[in-house]
């Protein structure tokens, strides 16, 4: 019975439990890669998912001043406009991040289930050689095995043998708790993911309910300023002169600066255009009340607004500040106009902070990304809303390609 144990058990199971053990690794080697992609992936999803949060909540903040000082119902659909996108925008991000959450609930449960059947096909084999060495465990018959020996070389090796079962014995409860521990955690990280999971769900669905309440709002007020069409007409009409006066004061100041050459020659803080996407928002707080380009008119249909920037709507008094380093070339209020516009030249680009009540800087003045322009003017609506543009030359560009989520 020894001689079967020692010369044949010892080495077989050895090799098969090396073979199992090797497989276990060699998965879990093979699925990190993926587990931690996927764990990076949703790292980033979750905080551009709190990125988008934290601009519905400034919006909400804004308007709720706003509104708290002046009713001011355009102003407010704006601001749901604003809210309604943004909302999409954070559905859309919770769904992907479902979608990869699925993809890792999936991806532990068949780790696991491995686990659990490596775990228990290493419990049988520990089990079958304790039962061999329960029925072999006499010291008589050992040392009557290693003493029948025909050499002092086959003795050794019998000697070997049995130093190796212990230790192999040894292994195996090392390898079986090191698969239990990461079993466990498995198990753990599981439980998590099902709790996030679950979290995300209820988030997805409340702010589904959110969209359908801010749709039938911005319904209502639709109607509602419908019965003020004239004298939501006249505030029209009057934007558009000022708009006017601003736009030919900062395209008479950006032609002079190019025919100078000195755009050109201004090269003192590298690129913005290397920065594009990444640019700091104008103000610290606010919400894009109009886009870009020619964009549909909140409340007339088949009226097109041709927006030259974007109107970013803020608390009023707040802080304009440079989004890059730049030299001040023009700092204007023209007849007609109710508000000043800086603008900062920054090689071929331009940047044009248009609504303010002040100003802080001078013509020929360099300033620092960061770097305060003046303060945001207060409109007729009893609210504060800046008009941001990127030009480069005299080609206007989307500013918000330009600024950072």
């Amino acid at each position: 019975m020894i001689t079967k144990i020692a010369l044949g058990n010892v080495g077989q199971m050895h090799n098969s439990f090396k073979l199992g053990k090797l497989g276990i690794v060699l998965s879990l080697i093979f699925l990190l890669p993926y587990y931690l992609f996927g764990q990076a992936d949703r790292s980033l999803m979750e905080a551009n998912r709190h990125s988008i949060q934290k601009r519905i909540d400034q919006t909400s903040e804004i308007l709720e001043k706003i509104l708290e000082s002046k009713n001011d119902k355009l102003t407010e659909l704006q601001g749901l406009n604003s809210q309604i996108s943004q909302v999409g925008r954070l559905l859309q991000q919770i769904n992907e991040e479902l979608d990869v959450l699925n993809w890792e609930i999936f991806e532990s449960e068949d780790v696991i289930n491995t686990l659990n059947k490596d775990l228990e096909e290493l419990k049988a084999e520990y089990a079958a050689m304790l039962y061999s060495t329960y029925k072999s465990n006499n010291d008589i018959e050992r040392l009557s095995f290693v003493f029948s020996s025909k050499s002092i070389g086959q003795m050794f090796s019998r000697l070997s043998y049995f130093r190796q079962y212990d230790e192999y014995r040894q292994y195996q409860i090392e390898q079986i708790a090191a698969v239990m521990n990461i079993l466990e955690e498995r198990k753990q990280g599981l439980v998590t993911k099902r709790q996030e999971k679950e979290t995300l769900q209820n988030s997805l669905e409340r702010q589904q309910r959110s969209l359908l309440y801010m749709k039938n709002k911005k319904n209502r007020l639709v109607k509602d300023l419908l019965q003020k069409e004239g004298k939501l007409k006249v505030q029209m009409e009057k934007e558009e002169v000022a708009l006017n006066a601003l736009q030919n004061a900062v395209t008479k100041a950006v032609t002079a600066d190019i025919a100078s050459g000195v755009s050109e020659a201004a090269a003192a803080s590298g690129h913005i255009e290397n920065l594009k996407g990444k640019l700091p928002w104008p103000v610290k707080e606010g919400f894009i009340s109009r886009r870009f380009g020619n964009q549909p008119h909140p409340i007339y249909e088949n009226i097109w607004d041709d927006n030259p920037g974007i109107y970013i709507t803020t608390k009023i008094g707040e802080k304009v500040l440079s989004v890059f380093p730049g030299k001040v070339i023009a700092v204007s209020k023209p007849p007609g106009a109710f508000y000043y516009v800086v603008t900062l030249q920054h090689q071929q680009y331009y940047t044009n902070y248009h609504r303010l009540k002040n100003t802080s800087v001078q013509v020929g003045q360099v300033v620092a990304a960061g770097d305060p322009l003046g303060e945001v003017a207060e409109s007729d609506g009893g609210f504060a809303e800046l008009l941001f543009e990127v030009w480069e030359n005299l080609k206007k560009q989307d500013p918000e390609e330009w600024l950072v989520n």
